[in-house]
């Protein structure tokens, strides 16, 4: 149970403890600016905030008492919908390198697609836009769950996530252009940039989350380390089938943040602030 003494008394959500609600005041009598962005955040999902939720440094959680049937019943769904996209994200890839990898007639020597003709890229990289889609909908739900900081960086691995799949629609494109030139080391570039916003932003998130959160943080902070520190320079360092194989690999830990995902739309919907998480998650 997260918060200490005199916090208020329990109620249960999945089998789990959460405190009820307590306005939280400053010194001079008035609402905290902690208070005002979590009962923002309340707002933007939603969700009733004088009755339901309970506002303080533990963060903020759907009570089942006061919270409507039809709110946790949404919420519920949007989780296990989200959780559902992000499996199916996650095993995408290895469907597309079953299907389109082994497709080497007609490839052009030199170029950014061989030894895969450039049309056959262009339909992979069209199935890698739809992939990080489905995992875009994964770092949105966790968005959907956090504030504060640990909201921040889920954020960045989303707008990271987005831009990768911009990066993958143009490598598409120019799937006949020349390996070593200009345009290949623009989409290199574009590559890294997003990859550091993914890394940064789901091991800044499960580092935060830690504390209070540690179901959902271990699968974000596999997912951020092995990608960050193993399939990011393999990929760009070696720029062969190894890289490939990390990637698929980093891709199939995102079955874990599927499967939290989907558990959370099952039990219910905690909204948790930075390292102050609910402990329904625990």
């Amino acid at each position: 149970m997260v918060g200490g003494e005199g916090e208020g008394s329990a109620g249960v959500v999945g089998g789990e403890r959460l405190l009820e609600p307590r306005p939280i005041e400053d010194g001079d009598g008035r609402r905290s600016a902690c208070c005002d962005g979590l009962h923002g955040r309340a707002e933007q999902l939603g969700l009733p905030v004088e009755e339901g939720f309970r506002i303080g440094a533990a963060g903020l959680a759907v009570n089942p008492g006061t919270a409507s049937a039809t709110t946790r019943s949404q919420a519920r769904r949007t989780m296990r919908r989200a959780g559902a996209l992000t499996i199916i994200g996650a095993v995408l890839p290895i469907v597309l390198g079953a299907t389109l990898g082994s497709v080497t007639d007609g490839a052009v020597e030199g170029s950014l697609a061989n030894p895969m003709p450039p049309s056959a890229f262009l339909w992979l990289s069209i199935g890698l836009v739809i992939t990080h889609l489905l995992i875009l909908a994964g770092h949105l739900a966790v968005a959907r769950l956090t504030t504060g900081q640990a909201h921040t960086f889920t954020l960045v691995a989303a707008v990271g996530t987005a831009a990768a799949g911009g990066a993958e629609l143009w490598a598409g494109l120019i799937a006949d252009a020349d390996r070593n030139g200009g345009a290949v080391a623009a989409i290199l570039i574009g590559y890294f940039v997003c990859s550091v916003a993914i890394a940064v932003g789901t091991v800044g998130a499960g580092v935060l989350l830690w504390a209070s959160a540690r179901r959902l943080a271990l699968p974000l902070l596999v997912n951020g380390l092995f990608f960050g520190l193993v399939a990011v320079p393999v990929r760009f360092l070696v720029f062969d089938v190894a890289g490939v194989a990390m990637l698929t690999v980093w891709g199939l830990t995102h079955v874990w943040l599927g499967v939290v995902l989907l558990r959370t739309g099952d039990e219910g919907l905690p909204v948790m602030a930075g390292t102050s998480a609910a402990a329904s998650f625990n």
